[in-house]
């Protein structure tokens, strides 16, 4: 996991300058409470309040007494960690008996007293970042969307498919539910969709010596019931039209 820089406050603080930075910043709070904003959204953070804020997102803390912090600067992170800051962040929490605490200063105190090459730094970023990742899994998740996600993965590759139909079962408003969708998973419902069919479609297309199926039928086995549909989505998709993904369309100068 390469990151950039290890810190923390200088002293503790009543509050810090708005600013931003161009690679991700993961917070933790060893000291003080107070209120966080982020973009533009308030948030409460206390002893062991984790932020993760993305690239370019304004943010500053101003502590009801004084704060502390310690943070860790990256310049990417896992897809699951990406995919809860939908809102150019996420929060989470730890206490001080926390692994996530403890290796958190442990980075710091390696970072600043030992070579920044060390192997073993390395080694407890990922770690810090793994631990995050199982923070952020095991969050209470939405049963309404969850249900929505399992019958889009369940039902992708139906002909009679209705996105619109599932949307309406769930009870609410087709634009609320859209939007719920979201924020929890970072894509549209469309998105969501798309993405299961043209995974299924390049699987299939892989083996089309094998199998024998043509275009059109490989793409009524991923929903769609329309070949030059299909040809136009996965060329959207990939860059390629199924035929020249699966290695099957000749060149220019070949015909």
């Amino acid at each position: 996991m390469p990151f950039l820089f290890i810190g923390t406050s200088s002293r503790a603080l009543t509050r810090s300058a708005t600013h931003a930075h161009p690679v991700w910043e993961i917070t933790l709070n060893i000291e003080g409470e107070g209120t966080s904003l982020i973009g533009e959204h308030e948030v409460a953070f206390d002893v062991g309040s984790i932020e993760i804020i993305a690239p370019h997102v304004p943010h500053t803390k101003r502590a009801h007494t004084c704060f502390k912090d310690i943070y860790i600067q990256v310049d990417e992170l896992s897809p699951v960690l990406r995919s809860v800051a939908t809102q150019g962040f996420t929060t989470l929490t730890c206490n001080e008996s926390d692994g996530i605490f403890h290796l958190m200063k442990m980075a710091l105190f390696r970072y600043h007293n030992a070579k920044r090459e060390d192997h073993t730094l390395g080694v407890m970023i990922e770690l810090i970042m793994q631990l995050l990742a199982e923070k952020c899994t095991a969050l209470p998740q939405d049963a309404v969307l969850e249900d929505l996600r399992q019958q889009l993965t369940l039902h992708f590759n139906d002909l009679d498919f209705s996105l619109d139909r599932l949307l309406t079962a769930t009870g609410y408003n087709k634009d609320h539910i859209r939007r719920r969708f979201i924020a929890a998973y970072g894509i549209t419902p469309v998105a969501y969709i798309t993405e299961l069919r043209i995974e299924n479609a390049k699987n299939l297309l892989s083996r089309q010596k094998e199998s024998g199926l043509s275009v059109a039928e490989i793409g009524a086995a991923c929903g769609y019931f329309d070949e030059h549909y299909f040809s136009r989505i996965f060329k959207k998709q990939t860059g390629q039209t199924p035929g020249c993904f699966a290695g099957t369309c000749k060149k220019r100068s070949e015909q």
